[in-house]
């Protein structure tokens, strides 16, 4: 999304509307318009929703780890100011921010755009972070099943 929108050169509110309205529509043919969540959270995890919460809670990259991320949460209201910021800014600029990891810098506005839109989509009014991946649920959900 990233190359195909908000290259450096295209970085612009008319190339920022078609990439959200692009994620949307993505949404809706792979999710579904009528899937409702039931809870007002969705948990997150990768390297953008790592990023994001390094940035939003201005977190050194060398204090990542799963005892300092699991369990953050990030509201909608951060997740759209930090969207608004990143699309806002330079590459540079991105680089220097606080929390950011310098190796995401070019991709992390389309990255976020991408969460800001999946909240959308569920109603979900913020994200929880977790370090952990879906092989770990699997393994966990296994591990319990097996114990019964």
């Amino acid at each position: 999304l990233q190359q195909m929108f908000l290259d450096e050169k295209a970085l612009k509110e008319n190339n920022v509307i078609i990439m959200l309205s692009y994620i949307e529509s993505m949404l809706d043919n792979v999710i579904g318009k009528d899937l409702i969540l039931s809870h007002n959270n969705i948990i997150g995890t990768g390297g953008t929703v790592t990023t994001l919460a390094s940035i939003t809670h201005e977190i050194p990259a060398i204090k990542i780890s799963p005892d300092v991320m699991n369990g953050l949460k990030i509201t909608k209201d951060q997740v759209y100011h930090l969207f608004e910021r990143l699309i806002g800014s330079t590459l540079t600029e991105r680089k220097a921010m606080k929390g950011m990891d310098p190796d995401r810098a070019d991709v992390i506005p389309a990255g976020v755009g991408i969460v800001m839109k999946i909240l959308e989509h569920f109603g979900a009014q913020e994200i929880t972070v977790s370090l952990s991946d879906l092989l770990e649920g699997v393994l966990i959900e296994l591990g319990r099943s097996m114990k019964k």
